[in-house]
């Protein structure tokens, strides 16, 4: 009964540790958000504090993916650091709420994303389009700056381009490659029949992918 005791005390301290992390991650994004505030406008800030969180996603899942594959530790870090920047931009977007479709679309892109990076990434892939979907964002702040504050057209012009390009390539082929691979290995090869239990836990992260095709197609009306 002690050691059973001592057991259930040691997995309720690391629970009460793994949930500090998530909220160390939240703070850590807000601060860094209120340190770019002092030298830009709040949505410059948060455009910079966007840029801090693609570049150490790609970072930690390329080293889940490619380096360190199965790897809890890599996995968790991965994990606690998206999970924390989706919490802190879903807090930024709910303290200049409006209602506007974009506004809400962000705030359902951010749930299902926090929601689908603790899926397990050998079935469900989650790692992968992590990477790959931060990947493809990175461009798009530097376009935001050049975009606001006007500095350099041409440059601009070159940025929107390379946006694109990066953006629709990932967004379409490589993006569809991942969910038609996804739904090839839970085919029953039997009855050639979907393995349902596994497809309804990805249903809630599949209209983030098509709302990646409804901007590939903003992204090229606005070329």
């Amino acid at each position: 009964m002690i050691l059973q005791a001592l057991t259930l005390n040691d997995k309720n301290i690391m629970n009460i540790f793994n949930n500090s992390l998530y909220l160390i991650s939240y703070l850590t994004f807000t601060t860094s958000h209120l340190n770019n505030s002092l030298v830009s406008s709040h949505n410059m800030a948060n455009n910079w504090t966007s840029l801090i969180h693609a570049s150490g996603s790609v970072f930690s899942s390329f080293l889940y993916l490619f380096l360190y594959k199965k790897d809890k530790f890599i996995l968790d870090l991965a994990r606690i650091y998206s999970t924390g920047y989706f919490a802190y931009d879903a807090t930024y977007i709910l303290s200049n709420y409006k209602g506007t479709i974009l506004q809400n679309g962000y705030l359902y892109h951010h749930l299902a994303s926090i929601y689908m990076v603790h899926l397990n990434p050998e079935i469900y892939k989650s790692m992968d389009i992590l990477f790959w979907a931060e990947l493809s964002n990175i461009p798009s702040y530097f376009v935001y700056y050049y975009h606001k504050t006007k500095k350099n057209p041409k440059l601009l012009k070159k940025l929107k381009l390379t946006q694109f390009l990066i953006y629709s390539f990932i967004r379409t082929p490589v993006l569809t490659y991942l969910l038609a691979s996804f739904v090839k290995e839970n085919i029953n090869k039997h009855n050639n029949t979907l393995n349902i239990n596994v497809i309804k836990n990805i249903l809630p992260t599949v209209p983030v992918y098509f709302m990646g095709l409804y901007w590939t197609m903003k992204l090229w009306k606005g070329l």
